[in-house]
């Protein structure tokens, strides 16, 4: 899945954004993939919060997700969209800072892109 980053109460790709906020986008890349693995929020089915690792890929202009398609975080994200992206916090006082972006997770259901992502973020086909 892919992120649409919301600015403003806008959906924007990450590339709109880095253009709109070169610096802050710059930041959240760093903070993002930097680790190899940052956390999101999604909603779960009875409305509680789910919290769940996933490795990022900023790939082609938007912030890719990677998750196994049936897993639980990914059958909320196909019910309700809304995402929290947290960066992964690497010590104990935070000194690093974190990074959190809200927006709306988008499939890609073009299986092209999805090969091609597959074979950009090193996953073995299925």
């Amino acid at each position: 899945m892919r992120l649409m980053v919301a600015v403003g109460g806008v959906a924007l790709r990450w590339a709109a954004f880095a253009a709109e906020q070169p610096r802050f986008a710059e930041l959240g890349c760093r903070r993002l993939t930097d680790a190899g693995v940052l956390l999101v929020g999604t909603v779960r089915a009875d409305g509680s919060p789910r919290i769940s690792p996933v490795e990022p890929l900023i790939w082609r202009g938007d912030l890719w997700l990677s998750m196994m398609w049936g897993s639980v975080k990914a059958r909320d994200l196909l019910r309700d969209p809304r995402i929290l992206v947290h960066s992964v916090v690497t010590s104990p006082d935070g000194a690093d800072g974190e990074y959190k972006v809200r927006g709306t997770a988008v499939v890609e259901t073009y299986v092209l892109v999805q090969a091609k992502y597959a074979e950009e973020a090193h996953c073995p086909p299925p």
